[in-house]
């Protein structure tokens, strides 16, 4: 493993993918805007905010056990919210639940590139949609999807529930670790998951 690794593809271009599986999702920066045009989801240009020149530090030598374990739930965090988004833009004619679906499978990519990074076991390698190894997130996904399957109304708020969920355990993980390569990846889904927020809280606002 060389001392530095790139993160751009990860974090900018979703086409780091570690391990077998992959989550399926629309092709990277297929949402994106062309110039000129509006973007009521507010997250297609998102890639544009982070520095494709970007690089990892090195690993730590190694990581507190709990914050191993954080790194292996976070990857299915992020997948519960691609999958729920993905799903939800089958049922509704808004571009918040396409654009957002495609920008968490980058998420996803980016945390597989720590835990490849610390030889982690990623436990999204070959699940389907709505599959998860953790019973709350999979009861979790249920919910949510149930809920927000009622109306688009309901589906803005099961957006808003995950992205504050997601906001709160990436603030918790971010305490937990001094590992400048982590903490790099978790601020930078922490401000994606920001502007997620911010895109279904102005969607529950129109509807």
């Amino acid at each position: 493993m060389t001392p530095r690794t790139t993160i751009a593809t990860a974090l900018v271009t979703g086409l780091a993918v570690i391990g077998a599986g992959t989550v399926a999702a629309a092709a990277p920066g297929q949402q994106q805007t062309r110039a000129g045009q509006t973007d009521p989801a507010g997250v297609a240009t998102q890639a544009q905010q982070h520095d494709p020149t970007t690089t990892l530090p090195a690993p730590a030598d190694q990581l507190d056990p709990q914050v191993e374990q954080m790194l292996i739930y976070l990857v299915e965090e992020e997948k519960l919210a691609h999958d729920l988004y993905a799903t939800l833009a089958e049922d509704y004619d808004a571009r918040q639940f396409t654009t957002i679906a495609t920008s968490e499978s980058r998420h996803v990519d980016a945390v597989r590139v720590l835990l490849d990074r610390y030889q982690l076991t990623d436990p999204t390698v070959g699940a389907g949609v709505g599959q998860f190894t953790d019973p709350d997130l999979a009861e979790l996904y249920a919910q949510l999807l149930a809920s927000g399957q009622q109306s688009l109304a309901d589906a803005a708020q099961a957006g808003i529930t995950v992205e504050q969920t997601d906001i709160t355990d990436l603030e918790q993980m971010l305490a937990a670790t001094d590992a400048e390569d982590v903490q790099l990846v978790l601020t930078s889904l922490l401000d994606g998951s920001r502007h997620h927020l911010a895109a279904f809280e102005r969607l529950a606002d129109r509807t």
